[in-house]
């Protein structure tokens, strides 16, 4: 049970609701209330909202104390989820396709914590649009836990991570395990482990060093001088249909980001192509403000300030839809950009790996794992790949 969307909710006038549905279940000769879930409410990203529901979360204890005492089986069930973007709609308000699967599982896990998990048990789910909805999987307004609950309480499991290769239209990924260690303490190449043999090299004096880890995996280390990965394929090859759609995902550490004092421009890229019409994990520096952005056509949207753009490992992803560009940084921040299709000028390009576009900027650090899509996935598919690379690099997914 759980309401805190339309406004600061009674204790006492939750408490009567609740009261009264148990004397109405009491009365029916054939139905047996088992116990109430009092569930918190988290994971919304609505300012206003997220007073409301700090208000409700901060009475739940009283509540189910209160319905203890008056002879009514009844229980706390905390939804850990975080105020975060990930399984939230654009809204801020609403639970996206990954939403409502992690709420399910919450709700699971507490029905097997209870010992309720008995197969002739039911669940009568009661709430607000905010995590109840309506019957459908899909994502949207109406996106349901429900469903999942179903599906759960019949014996599935969900599997909140997902490799690249798990998701349709991974179209290049680099990782630890194809790194092309060239002896003399240097990578002389990155080998695409998607299938496409997009593979990556370096020339001789630009090779990433050896000797380098993080969460004691191998990464190339990049000197931020002149180091960098070149591929022969084109951007046309990364990127959907005509530059309509693309994503991308990436683990990076650094040991600094050049000054550019006088102007705001790209810096410093994780992968971007020769002639500045497309790049992911550009880092930003206005007179020593660090921002992280992502994108084409020279894009102007900043994904994070300063004060959350560290050079301590982080997780990044960008997409386009065909219209907008989206980013996001670690800490969950989503900047977005109105823009069209990548320039055709651009798609014959080919690709860089720790450059900007021309090869004037270099990444100073370590770039651990990298991905790209030719489409843009769906709340569910991107919250799967965060989780993977979280865990496998030891970084905050938020």
């Amino acid at each position: 049970m759980n309401d805190a969307s339309t406004g600061a909710i009674s204790t006492t006038d939750y408490e009567l609701m609740v009261r009264r549905m148990w004397s109405i279940a009491s009365s029916a000769s054939a139905t047996a209330v088992l116990e109430f879930f009092v569930c918190t409410i988290t994971g919304n990203t609505n300012a206003t909202t997220q007073g409301r529901i700090t208000t409700f979360n901060a009475a739940v204890d009283t509540i189910v104390t209160n319905l203890t005492g008056f002879g009514i089986p009844a229980s706390k069930c905390d939804l850990a989820s975080v105020f975060d973007t990930q399984g939230m709609q654009s809204d801020g308000l609403h639970y996206n396709a990954a939403g409502t699967r992690v709420v399910a599982q919450e709700i699971w896990d507490h029905t097997v914590t209870r010992s309720l998990n008995d197969p002739a048990n039911c669940f009568l789910c009661a709430g607000d649009s905010l995590t109840e909805g309506g019957d459908t999987r899909a994502e949207g307004q109406t996106a349901s836990y429900r469903p999942w609950l179903y599906y759960l309480a019949s014996g599935n499991t969900i599997t909140f991570s997902a490799e690249p290769d798990e998701i349709s239209g991974l179209s290049s990924w680099y990782d630890e395990t194809t790194l092309v260690d060239g002896g003399g303490g240097f990578y002389t190449g990155w080998n695409d482990k998607s299938g496409n043999a997009r593979h990556l090299t370096a020339a001789a004096t630009q090779q990433p060093a050896t000797g380098r880890t993080l969460n004691s995996l191998p990464v190339p280390n990049f000197d931020g001088t002149n180091d960098r990965f070149t591929g022969t394929h084109a951007t046309s090859t990364i990127v959907g249909s005509g530059g309509a759609e693309y994503e991308g995902f990436w683990v990076a550490e650094l040991d600094a980001i050049s000054s550019n004092n006088a102007t705001l421009h790209a810096n410093e890229a994780v992968i971007s192509n020769a002639n500045a019409t497309w790049r992911l994990g550009n880092y930003r520096d206005n007179a020593g403000t660090r921002t992280m952005m992502s994108g084409h056509a020279d894009p102007t949207t900043r994904s994070a300030t300063a004060s959350s753009v560290t050079l301590a490992a982080h997780l990044a992803d960008a997409w386009y839809d065909g219209t907008t560009i989206r980013n996001r940084f670690s800490t969950g921040t989503i900047a977005t950009q109105v823009a069209a299709a990548i320039a055709a000028s651009g798609l014959t390009q080919t690709m860089l790996v720790g450059a900007n576009s021309g090869a004037t900027e270099f990444i100073d650090g370590a770039i651990a794992e990298l991905f790209t899509y030719s489409r843009d996935l769906d709340s569910w598919e991107r919250y799967r790949l965060r989780q993977y690379l979280g865990a496998k690099w030891g970084v905050t997914v938020l």
